[in-house]
């Protein structure tokens, strides 16, 4: 039960810290203040000119969806283990 109690502390002065970083950072960047970014656009353009886009998203779209629920199931099962019930 302590231990439970302590990671569950650690873990929240890690996400306060993380937050107070992101907080006082700022990201002022775009893709003209990159050459790799810019080159990156540019190939990414060139791809979707050649390829079939309108025929290949909703392949895109079931395999990003499928990531995001994988993601997130994998995010409550972590939550459900910190959890402290028996049973």
């Amino acid at each position: 039960m302590v231990e439970t109690g302590l990671r569950i502390l650690i873990i929240g002065v890690i996400i306060a810290v993380v937050i107070g970083v992101i907080g006082t950072v700022s990201f002022g960047w775009t893709l003209s203040t990159s050459s790799y970014l810019a080159t990156l656009s540019t190939i990414f353009s060139i791809i979707f000119y050649i390829l079939p886009i309108k025929k290949l998203s909703p392949i895109i779209v079931i395999f990003i969806g499928s990531m995001v629920f994988r993601i997130v199931i994998a995010i409550i099962k972590a939550i459900w283990q910190l959890i402290p019930i028996s049973g």
